[in-house]
């Protein structure tokens, strides 16, 4: 049963965030369920937003020195917060006045809770696209996590595609065990926790788009700005298999289960087919064959991708 009171944490991770981090602290403040405490855990080189998180009551600050990058900084974050639920958050987007009080309620007896997010611009103006969409969410796995899934079809699910953002996510401090230590490897914490928690319990959905997630040249993720074909065809260029073949090996190091590791297979495959058409598409017909494409990824999506976009 869902306790009637918990306590809550926002880790809050911070570079330079002066320009959007006053905005981001009113609506934290202002949520309809206040939290306990707010850790601004700053990567910062100087002390300007230091300065100006230090107005602000139930804000802890945690100053990097040297600094730490996201994911560890995040992590750091994770490791001090006191509340019985740890949210992330980043320092340019804005939370609507509700999100806290939503995503307890959706809570449940899972180990997480994650919501959608409006994709906004820079001055926080709806672009008429929403997170879910832009990352191309399957309508039929976010059904399933409605409805109710076995742990062992939650963990098929996050092989898959870790759903979950970070900065659209909630989970209990007692997957903590489990999140930390976080792999040495470079921004990985959405993806990271999304697949710890789901080896803790269960993800719950939050149908909502609780989060302004503001859009601008410096923020990391640059979501919206490229199509779909044109993102995988800078996934290719990236060679973004690789790392995701690096983040499930750890993961499967660390939770022991096989299908961590046949995704960290599948993934340093398609890692490896930047070589001639000749010697590619047999790779290609290798991991179709298998089922990998349609097990780990987009099915046929992927095979057009392997094929043309190299």
């Amino acid at each position: 049963m869902m306790k009637e009171k918990y306590t809550i944490s926002v880790v809050l991770a911070c570079y330079r965030g002066e320009p959007y981090l006053a905005r981001q602290l009113e609506s934290l403040l202002n949520q309809s369920m206040v939290p306990d405490e707010i850790l601004l855990c700053d990567d910062s080189p100087d002390s300007l937003s230091r300065e100006l998180a230090a107005q602000y009551p139930r804000v802890r600050i945690l100053v990097n020195d040297p600094p730490l990058g996201v994911a560890a900084n995040f992590a750091r974050g994770i490791a001090e917060a006191q509340g019985d639920l740890i949210f992330l958050c980043d320092q340019d987007d804005v939370w609507l006045p509700d999100k806290i009080r939503h995503m307890v309620h959706a809570l449940g007896d899972a180990a997480g809770v994650f919501c959608n997010s409006t994709l906004t611009d820079e001055e926080l103006k709806p672009l008429g696209r929403d997170h879910w969409a832009m990352r191309g969410f399957p309508g039929r796995e976010l059904a399933e996590l409605r409805k109710g899934v076995s742990p062992e079809r939650m963990q098929e699910l996050f092989c898959r595609r870790v759903l979950p953002a970070g900065h659209d996510m909630m989970f209990r401090a007692s997957c903590r065990e489990k999140i930390l230590p976080m792999p040495e490897l470079a921004a990985c914490h959405d993806s990271w926790i999304g697949i710890a928690v789901a080896y803790c319990g269960s993800w719950n959905v939050c149908d909502e788009e609780l989060t302004l997630f503001r859009q601008h040249r410096s923020n990391l993720s640059g979501m919206g700005r490229l199509s779909p074909w044109q993102e995988a065809k800078k996934s290719v260029q990236d060679n973004t298999f690789a790392w995701s073949a690096a983040l499930y090996r750890e993961a499967y190091n660390r939770f022991g289960d096989e299908k961590l590791l046949a995704r960290a297979e599948h993934s340093g495959a398609r890692s490896a087919m930047n070589v001639p058409l000749w010697r590619r598409l047999p790779l290609v017909w290798k991991q179709w064959v298998s089922g990998n494409y349609r097990r780990f990824g987009r099915g046929w999506k992927n095979v057009v991708q392997d094929i043309f976009f190299r």
